[in-house]
């Protein structure tokens, strides 16, 4: 379960911080450039391939149960 909460976080905070940083080329004006453009496919790549298994783990249930274990284990230590 351990493995499975890691690998959802960091294709959570890869996809985002890929996301973020094509929005930051695209908005400081880089993209007019051959850098740019390549800078900002590679990283709508990355968004797409973490943002996929993201939400293939959605899809498949998995991140629900991880969810509810984490749920269940907080309420026991409340307990």
């Amino acid at each position: 379960m351990f493995e499975d909460i890691l690998v959802l976080i960091f294709s959570l905070l890869g996809g985002l911080v890929s996301f973020g940083i094509a929005v930051w080329v695209v908005f400081s004006g880089r993209l007019s450039s051959l850098d740019g453009m390549l800078l900002t496919a590679i990283c709508l790549l990355f968004t797409v391939v973490f943002g996929g298994n993201l939400a293939w783990s959605v899809y498949k249930g998995e991140a629900q149960a991880v969810l509810k274990g984490l749920l269940k284990r907080w309420q026991k230590s409340d307990a």
